[in-house]
């Protein structure tokens, strides 16, 4: 009826008559009119009333308030309301018109229900009438002790509520409820085991499990229990697989997808190669695209990127699964099958306990859908195997450490290290691009120090846009320091030293040992056979060892037989080595690695340098036989391989204490008449000093000796001679004192090719006929040969050109007679030289031809090569043919400039400008002699003097040919017959 009275407790205190409310006093007279609806029919006594209202302070009229309370209510709701009885007061309301009351009518019949969704249903209409907090507004102690009981009721309403629709299937819509209130009453267990269920059923057994994790801490922390028997019972399902499964409808299309990163940088090119492959899912096979990676590289990242945008093609749903490969336990099987299978819909009771069983079962839910299934983090192919469809129509996307050949993938993408502009990029998304525009170079060495890899940048960028007012350039600085940079890379939950442990932590002891001791050497990159002597095993044995970390993406390898470190990898494998293997075992590798290298350097002297016989007898003895070097080609491949190997164990060996310099100088020393092969002066200037510095130290005259001449050496071979020749006292005293004759007599080698260079021809003869001598007594005949080419171009020097002619005749025939392509090569070099002294151009040009014939073959591309060419270029000018010698001169000026030659390069390029000059292009020649001056001039060379008049600004067009330059020094002759070059003999 319109008129019906009815009342509501279940938020404020209110009475209507039909639409209409009615006034029921102030805060105090509707706490009376509480308690009598609360009695529900039964009598309430004067006492209870004041009681209920004041409790222990009622005011001295409390009873005449009372009556006046009631009178006004009597007023308001009709006389009909109250029934008049002794002593007290009884509100008598139908059933049916008490909010509180209906609430618990309908919540008993819900829970007498057997239908869930019946149940749910009325669960939901009775919390329906909840407006707020109950009896709000109402004072004293019976209305607050009401209020709870009350809460407590709407709260277990709400749990049986949510209990229903779980059951329904209807978890995912849960989840956000249940994680509010969960917060609200962390200590409830039921609810904690409702979301439990409603969070593994949604594909979110990690958090599920963590939930139950916090719960446990929680009750342990505030009660000192452990959760009671129905939150674990739910727990032992989850790990177990065997959560029922809703007895509703099938469940709607899971979309388990994790969020992708909005930040998401570079890998255009694999993000869209895979995308295809995902997307032709429809057509062929079952399409599998494998991720792999070092840790740290972003494999989940990338894959959950490339989930998403792929996403639309699967409209029957997106699974995934952490398979926990690294790290933790992994996931077993039948619980990765049981959660997917329950977020197809099937109830577990349908699930097969034998593992066989359950994947096929799997396999025929999968069949003829369209769904995406990621398999993040798996261990090994065997763990994959079982979760795989076999029907077209599905794609599986699984990231892991390892490279699950074994899958046959569709398609692969293996993750290194971001691109130098990605890793830029990266950093600017995080921490703002004004920032990393306003410090480029700091940024650039910022990202470099990460090492490109994407957790790295993340780490330093979330540090940085944490500290706004920081320079990129001091975070920088911090990580350059190896020994902490590891502590720089860590923000809150996020490690890289953690992440790349968790590849390391489940290796076997052998090939964890392998990860320390690889990490040993500062080189670049190591050979198989190198790994062999480091870890002391066999080649084959070395070689799986590496292969299996290759595959673990704890290594790379770049090319075949070379294999490295990411280098925030070796920073952690060269700590783990340091806590792991005693001080002795990590420099006996070291140690056991540059006896190798030294043997080798002996076996690349013996079949690549004929009659280099001595100067190996007079390298300390090694242990080890070094590789097999079958001829000069594999002697030559090998050290274009090794050479920057080489320089830097000797580099770092040179560091220690006490450092073992005599092999270390004697690997520098051997490999003398080599560097002219691969021309790695920067790394080898370093080398030797360190060597030089370490003897001086250690007091090792012989090795200090060696090392100084071959700085001496280096030095003249980066076009700086005037340094050079101040230097060589010093060396020459070294060599002397440690009785050292072999190095004295390549000191006095090198004595007299920097006077020749310098414009001193006879010094250079005098000199170069006193190593002669030293050569002669140490039976060298290849050093006895170059250095009488070298004294040809001096007699040629002062005039003496029948005599020069002679000596470099002699000269080629011991190289001929030794075998040495190059050598004689290089006296057919000298041999040119002295010819076009003599005035004799065509002999010249046809010498120098046959040298670079020489040259050419043997694929020679040293300093030797760059003077030969510049000879020939002079020789060409003066037999009249300026286009030949523009042709020389700028493979000369090319080469010589990548050698770092400015002697050389200075002097080509003074030919080449009178080349250009005689084909008529006066204003190139010019600027040929400008730039061949200032390369002289910072060389100290006086040959500088000769290009300063050509170079005048003033030199004009109509000059007509320019006259030929002065020719004086290697000027008069080439550096070494070109022998004397840097890297020569």
């Amino acid at each position: 009826m319109t008129d019906e009275l009815r009342f509501e407790l279940l938020g404020p205190v209110r009475a209507w008559r039909g639409a209409i409310e009615l006034a029921v006093g102030g805060p105090q007279q509707r706490a009376v009119l509480a308690v009598l609806l609360l009695r529900r029919g039964r009598l309430a006594t004067v006492e209870e009333l004041v009681d209920a209202v004041w409790e222990t302070d009622p005011p001295s009229r409390a009873v005449g308030v009372l009556r006046t309370y009631v009178s006004r209510l009597r007023t308001v709701l009709g006389p009909d309301t109250f029934r008049p009885t002794a002593g007290g007061y009884l509100l008598d309301v139908p059933a049916g018109r008490i909010d509180a009351e209906l609430f618990a009518d309908r919540l008993a019949t819900a829970r007498r229900s057997a239908d869930p969704a019946t149940a749910a249903e009325l669960a939901h209409r009775a919390l329906a009438l909840w407006q707020g907090e109950p009896l709000a507004g109402v004072p004293g102690p019976y209305a607050a002790a009401q209020r709870d009981r009350l809460a407590e009721e709407r709260l277990a309403a709400v749990e049986y509520r949510i209990e229903a629709e779980l059951l329904l299937g209807r978890h995912a819509r849960l989840v956000g409820e249940l994680a509010e209130l969960t917060a609200r009453h962390p200590l409830r267990e039921g609810l904690r085991a409702s979301q439990m269920l409603a969070l593994y059923r949604s594909g979110r057994q990690g958090e599920a499990l963590r939930a139950y994790a916090d719960t446990q801490d929680l009750l342990v922390e505030e009660l000192g229990a452990d959760p009671g028997p129905a939150l674990r019972e739910v727990h032992r399902q989850i790990l177990t697989g065997t959560v029922p499964t809703p007895r509703g409808p099938e469940a709607a299309a899971p979309a388990q997808l994790p969020a992708d990163v909005p930040d998401f940088t570079g890998r255009a090119a694999e993000t869209q190669q895979a995308g295809r492959v995902l997307a032709a899912a429809g057509s062929g096979p079952m399409r599998l695209v494998t991720v792999s990676g070092p840790g740290g590289a972003g494999k989940t990242t990338f894959a959950l990127h490339l989930a998403h945008r792929t996403r639309a093609e699967f409209p029957d749903g997106q699974l995934y699964v952490d398979l926990r490969g690294v790290g933790h336990p992994a996931r077993e099987t039948q619980a990765v099958l049981a959660g997917f299978l329950a977020a197809l819909g099937v109830p577990v009771d349908r699930l097969p306990d034998d593992p066989a069983e359950r994947a096929a079962l799997y396999r025929s839910t999968v069949a003829d859908r369209r769904i995406l299934i990621v398999l993040d983090n798996a261990r090994d192919a065997a763990q994959v195997r079982p979760l795989l469809p076999g029907t077209a129509g599905c794609a599986v996307l699984v990231t892991g450490r390892a490279r699950l050949v074994e899958l046959h993938a569709s398609h692969a993408v293996h993750l290194e290290a971001l691109s130098d502009r990605d890793a830029l990029d990266l950093l600017g998304r995080i921490v703002g691009r004004d920032r990393t525009a306003a410090e480029p170079g700091a940024a650039a060495d910022l990202v470099r120090l990460c090492d490109r890899l994407p957790l790295a940048v993340r780490i330093v960028g979330a540090r940085l846009a944490a500290r706004p007012g920081w320079p990129i350039a001091t975070v920088a600085a911090r990580l350059a320091d190896e020994r902490h940079r590891l502590d720089e890379l860590r923000a809150g939950d996020l490690a890289v030293e953690a992440t790349i442990l968790l590849g390391y932590a489940p290796l076997e002891p052998d090939v964890a040992r392998a990860v320390r001791l690889l990490a040993l050497p500062d080189a670049g990159s190591l050979s198989v056979r190198a790994a062999a002597v480091l870890l002391g095993v066999p080649e084959p044995a070395a070689g799986a060892t590496l292969e299996r970390l290759v595959d673990l993406s704890l290594l790379c390898s770049g090319a075949p037989g070379r294999y490295h470190y990411h280098d925030l990898v070796r920073v952690v494998a060269r700590k783990l080595a340091a806590d792991a293997e005693p001080a002795d075992v990590r420099s006996g590798a070291l140690l056991a690695l540059l006896d190798d290298q030294l043997a080798a350097v002996k076996n690349l002297l013996r079949v690549s340098v004929p009659g280099s016989g001595p100067l190996v007898e007079q390298l300390a003895p090694t242990r080890s036989r070094g590789p097999v070097l079958a001829d000069r080609a594999a002697a030559r491949a090998w050290l274009a391989a090794e050479h920057s190997v080489l320089l830097a164990t000797v580099s770092q060996v040179a560091a220690w204490p006490e450092p073992p310099v005599g092999p270390a100088a004697d690997v520098l020393f051997g490999l003398r008449d080599t560097l002219d092969w691969d021309h790695r002066w920067a790394e080898a200037t370093h080398a030797v000093l360190a060597v030089a510095a370490a003897a001086t130290r250690f007091g090792d005259a012989r090795a200090e000796g060696r090392a100084l001449g071959l700085t001496c050496t280096l030095l003249q071979a980066r076009g700086l001679p005037a340094d050079a020749e101040a230097e060589l006292p010093k060396a020459r005293r070294r060599a002397l004192a440690a009785g050292d004759p072999l190095n004295v007599a390549h000191i006095g080698r090198l004595a007299g090719s920097l006077a020749m260079s310098m414009g001193r021809p006879q010094q250079a003869a005098a000199l170069w006929a006193e190593a002669m001598a030293a050569f002669e007594e140490a039976c060298d005949r290849g050093c006895v040969a170059t250095v009488l080419a070298n004294r040809a171009a001096a007699l040629a020097g002062l005039g003496r050109f029948d005599d020069a002619l002679d000596a470099g005749e002699r000269a080629r025939a011991v190289h001929r007679e030794l075998g040495s392509a190059e050598g004689e090569g290089h006296a057919l070099h000298n041999l040119g030289w002295i010819a076009r002294r003599a005035g004799r151009p065509d002999h010249a040009v046809e010498y120098h031809r046959a040298s670079l014939a020489i040259f050419r073959a043997e694929r020679y591309q040293g300093r030797g090569m760059g003077w030969m060419l510049l000879r020939l270029g002079e020789a060409e000018l003066d037999a009249g043919r300026p286009v030949d010698a523009t042709a020389s001169a700028t493979e000369s000026v090319a080469l010589l400039r990548t050698l770092g030659d400015r002697v050389g390069l200075g002097q080509a390029l003074g030919v080449l400008g009178r080349a250009l000059a005689a084909t008529g292009d006066r204003a190139a020649a010019v600027n040929c002699w400008r730039e061949g001056h200032t390369a002289l001039a910072l060389a100290g060379s006086p040959l500088a003097a000769d290009l300063a008049e050509l170079a005048r600004p003033a030199a004009g067009v109509d000059a007509g040919p320019a006259a030929p330059l002065p020719d004086r020094s290697p000027g008069g002759g080439p550096p070494r017959g070109p022998a004397e070059l840097a890297a020569a003999r």
